[in-house]
């Protein structure tokens, strides 16, 4: 994860432009300290003072719409936004790479960070597309709208010149058009969760049957 230093400058760089913002990273910044120092000193009981700052760290947290979670891929604690969607899609799927994605979409870090949130859903189209007879099946209007989406929203494609060029992406603001495909791909991922569990309960039901 970031260092020391980087966290710093970040702060600095926030303080301008958002003080909340600032204060979100320092809190992410206590928080990785915190875990780091454990790491080191195993074994050791944290002191009341450290129990208290933990516990006003999520206090500010909480009143601001977010919250702590580790991040094991990177190692790291990460503030993530308090999407309840998001959350109800990440305890929808057990696939550990589709969390680390919904994750990392609603991480503080993220915020404002269009070129990130693009990876990001051209990764969920590459997880999508082998399953899109699936979704087309469960719902047809949601699949053509996604994959229209990830085709012409210039995430897999150039869309704002060359033979892909579409005019209206040059003038539309595109975190929000981003933000609304995810949103959609959000219910995509249900949809094909709850296929899947439907599925799962269709072997038992003819398990029961031949018994």
């Amino acid at each position: 994860y970031l260092s020391i230093k980087e966290m710093i400058n970040k702060i600095e760089n926030s303080f301008s432009s958002n003080v909340v913002l600032k204060t979100l990273y320092l809190c992410e910044l206590i928080l990785n300290v915190i875990d780091f120092t454990d790491s080191i000193v195993k074994n050791h009981p944290r002191s009341e003072q450290m129990l208290q700052l933990i516990d006003n760290v999520n206090i500010i947290l909480d009143k601001s719409g977010y919250i702590a979670k580790y991040n094991e891929k990177e190692n790291r604690i990460m503030i993530v936004c308090k999407n309840a969607d998001t959350f109800e899609t990440i305890n929808s799927t057990s696939d550990k790479d589709i969390q680390y994605l919904l994750l990392q979409y609603v991480d503080l870090r993220t915020t404002n960070d269009v070129i990130t949130k693009k990876d990001i859903l051209t990764n969920f189209g590459q997880y999508l597309e082998p399953k899109r007879d699936d979704l087309s099946e469960l719902n047809k209007d949601l699949a053509d709208t996604i994959f229209f989406g990830l085709n012409n929203f210039h995430l897999r494609h150039n869309n704002k010149e060359g033979k892909d060029k579409k005019e209206y992406i040059i003038n539309m603001e595109k975190e929000d058009l981003i933000n609304r495909l995810y949103s959609l791909i959000l219910i995509a991922i249900r949809l094909l969760e709850m296929k899947n569990k439907l599925s799962e309960f269709d072997v038992l039901k003819k398990q029961s049957k031949s018994n």
